[in-house]
């Protein structure tokens, strides 16, 4: 597998044809896994849309599709939680260990330049603890939370840019 360059991943705004591709990607059980923090029930196909519907109407939300060479490999987005800027992203299993997340922050972070952001990870998601300090993201602490994809509480790492 090879890595691709910067100048073959871009983000664009979310289309509605984007969102069947997302409804796919999050139905991979190993990847659901990694990302611990899912929806209830991922089959569900009207809680999907609802969720997503919301997602886009709130103007605190900046959502972007990340593409490779025009094809959609997943999204990231910035959100409000506990009154804070949070980043979340997503990639195709199938494209996973290939730069492409690392890639795809750094653009967003060029884009949306308002600091501090706040991020958390499972524990065990080195993968995306890597991308996160990749981006200029340190480890800021630590905590446990009910993971819905593992059924479980999982330890998390809460991550910062300045």
């Amino acid at each position: 597998m090879r890595n691709f360059s910067k100048d073959e991943i871009g983000l664009r705004n979310v289309i509605e044809t984007d969102l069947p591709i997302f409804f796919q990607h999050q139905l991979d059980p190993q990847a659901s896994f990694q990302a611990a923090f899912i929806s209830r029930d991922p089959a569900d196909r009207k809680a999907f849309d609802a969720h997503y519907a919301k997602i886009l109407g709130d103007e605190t939300v900046v959502m972007r599709t990340i593409v490779l060479q025009n094809q959609v490999v997943g999204h990231l987005a910035k959100f409000v939680m506990f009154d804070k800027p949070e980043i979340t992203y997503w990639i195709d299993k199938a494209f996973w260990n290939r730069g492409i997340a690392s890639q795809a922050l750094a653009l967003f972070l060029n884009q949306y330049q308002s600091r501090p952001i706040f991020a958390h990870a499972a524990a065990d998601n080195l993968a995306s603890i890597h991308v996160l300090e990749k981006c200029g993201f340190v480890t800021i602490g630590r905590e446990t939370s009910f993971a819905k994809a593992r059924n479980q509480e999982i330890e998390e790492v809460l991550m910062k840019l300045d």
